[in-house]
């Protein structure tokens, strides 16, 4: 996937034309995403930039995904192919720190699927649960404004439906 979305990178990066960037001496060649974000925050002189694919696969749907969320020596990406807006959505909070809240085939512990459960009926409309609806029902749930750095701490509510009643959550 790093070098599919790594090619595809270096095909962008030329259409940018020659570095003209003032702040940095060096040349910027984009042959990689992490030269790609860089050319985009001098472009744009901001400190932010995601990265995005978004596959035309019109005959078909394949899958959706975030790559190296929650790894800091890689840059992260995803790659939306559905054509639902609440998808593309989805993977795009990813790259912000929301996590899934739907049950998936790597739910390997029986407490982690409970809580999914209880996290599905709690937050009905949650976008990190439910992904497959019109982009005018979802919802970001308190949890996820958690994950995404929205709020500062978890509500009661969230707490239990994540770690349960034994565990304690302390406060930094």
């Amino acid at each position: 996937m790093d070098d599919w979305s790594n090619a595809i990178t270096k095909k962008a990066g030329n259409s940018f034309g020659p570095d003209q960037s003032a702040v940095v001496k060096t040349k910027n060649i984009v042959n990689n995403r992490e030269r790609l974000i860089a050319g985009l925050r001098d472009i744009h002189s901001t400190d932010n930039v995601v990265v995005m694919y978004i596959l035309n696969n019109y005959h078909q749907e394949e899958m959706s995904l975030a790559i190296h969320t929650g790894i800091s020596d890689k840059t992260e990406y995803s790659i939306a192919s559905f054509k639902n807006p609440a998808v593309m959505a989805h993977e795009f909070l990813h790259i912000f720190g929301a996590i899934d809240l739907y049950m998936s085939p790597f739910d390997r512990k029986k407490r982690a699927l409970k809580n999914k459960v209880k996290i599905m009926e709690a937050y009905p409309n949650e976008i990190m649960a439910f992904t497959y609806r019109p982009i005018e029902n979802p919802e970001i749930s308190p949890m996820t404004k958690f994950f995404l750095g929205w709020t500062a701490e978890l509500n009661d509510k969230s707490k239990t439906l994540i770690f349960g009643k034994k565990i304690k959550i302390y406060k930094y």
